[in-house]
């Protein structure tokens, strides 16, 4: 008599988890697919409103809507844009929502407008009226028309920064440099330029001769020099998306110093993960400072220059300018090679200083 031979239990067991393993793969391939849908679909929304609104702005005298409380969110939330929908209904059949149930977000200030989408990722899609129509969305280059400069963008939380220091001389290159003294002098690093490490700038030349916190400064137009409390933002976030569960140096303009947004290991390093690694570039810094750039803010260690005219720290040291005054001082950030932490103090406004653009 024949009998056929069944499976016997480890037979069964791996071929459970084969399609255990196969059922992964799909889940996983389903998602992505689902999630390129939804951003797909929140880009396209975004273009939508941007073209409503620009057409709004031409039949209402360049002027945008601006009777909501801002930022506000579209479709609902805690602070609906009651009056976007009145406002344009003559150009848009309905006010567009997240596939997800969520909100698109409008802003308004200075005259223009911004309307942002959060993508699958946790990164936001933005279209700010500054840039003119349909020509700038953060994440494409951005090409500086002063000088034909072009620089990468990235989109860093609810902020659009330059991934790349500023490199524009608006003649501030040919102002003496006077120790001890901010006289709006711009220079490179001694045997420079060096690609992508820009310009170094004594804090009146990075302003433009403004003393106004949040101004344009040297920046392009539709961008300015950040403020003290901006690159804070910029630091919580990059801590908010590290998520590490370690005991914390608080990430605050309480403190000053080194012992700031990274791990506390007791030590002014900090580590092993903190801001100041995740701002740095791959290949910039060593051990718990190592960049892993998980922002894509892309820091590089240029260097600065003293009051006395001399040059330090290229390869060791990044250190940004804010807007921020602090009587004859102004508020910068340090990212340093062997540091996970990110310094935060006031320095003399006669150093040269690196400096990113913030869009607005």
């Amino acid at each position: 008599m024949f009998y056929k031979k069944g499976f016997t239990l480890i037979e069964l067991l791996v071929v459970i988890v084969i399609i255990g393993i196969l059922s992964g793969f799909i889940i996983v391939s389903m998602n992505s697919a689902i999630n390129a849908s939804k951003d797909a679909k929140r880009k396209s929304d975004i273009g939508t409103l941007q073209r409503s609104l620009m057409i709004y702005g031409v039949q209402n005298n360049n002027t945008y809507p601006s009777t909501d409380t801002y930022p506000c969110t579209i479709g609902g939330g805690t602070t609906p844009c009651t009056n976007l929908a009145t406002d344009l209904l003559p150009y848009i059949a309905s006010l567009p929502t997240d596939p997800n149930g969520g909100y698109y977000t409008y802003n308004y200030a200075d005259g223009n407008f911004t309307v942002s989408a959060m993508l699958s990722s946790g990164d936001y899609y933005s279209y700010s009226s500054s840039d003119g129509f349909g020509s700038f969305v953060c994440g494409n280059p951005f090409t500086d028309t002063r000088n034909s400069k072009t620089y990468n963008t990235v989109q860093i939380g609810t902020q659009c920064w330059m991934k790349e220091n500023l490199d524009y001389d608006n003649g501030c290159s040919s102002e003496t440099w006077v120790n001890e003294t901010d006289v709006g002098w711009c220079g490179y690093y001694t045997g420079g330029p060096f690609a992508n490490e820009g310009l170094l700038y004594q804090w009146s030349a990075a302003m433009a001769d403004s003393t106004t916190e949040g101004a344009q400064g040297i920046c392009p137009a539709g961008w300015h020099v950040p403020t003290d409390i901006e690159l804070l933002a910029l630091e919580q976030y990059t801590v908010s998306v590290i998520g590490s569960v370690a005991t914390q140096y608080a990430c605050d303009t309480i403190l000053t110093g080194w012992r700031r947004c990274a791990d506390n290991d007791g030590t002014d390093a900090g580590g092993p993960l903190g801001a100041g690694k995740s701002l740095k570039k791959l290949g910039q810094g060593s051990g718990v400072g190592a960049g892993n750039d998980l922002v894509g803010f892309s820091g590089l260690l240029s260097g600065y220059r003293a009051v006395d005219g001399t040059f330090h720290d290229r390869t060791t040291t990044m250190r940004l300018w804010s807007s921020s005054p602090s009587s004859g001082s102004a508020w910068h950030r340090n990212l340093a090679s062997t540091y996970a932490t990110v310094y935060r103090y006031t320095y003399s406004k006669a150093y040269g200083f690196s400096v990113r653009c913030l869009k607005n």
